[in-house]
């Protein structure tokens, strides 16, 4: 059977100490879908 495995990410600066984030990543195949998500706000201090 033939997949794909895909991903990105990215992320941006929203003040001096916070950023917002986001990731995928999934694997499509024949009959097999597989997909993650993260979308979050990372605070520094």
């Amino acid at each position: 059977t033939d997949s794909a495995v895909v991903g990105f990410a990215a992320k941006s600066h929203v003040a001096d100490n916070a950023e917002l984030y986001l990731r995928y990543d999934g694997q499509i195949g024949t009959g097999t879908d597989n997909h993650v998500l993260n979308v979050g706000v990372r605070f520094t201090w």
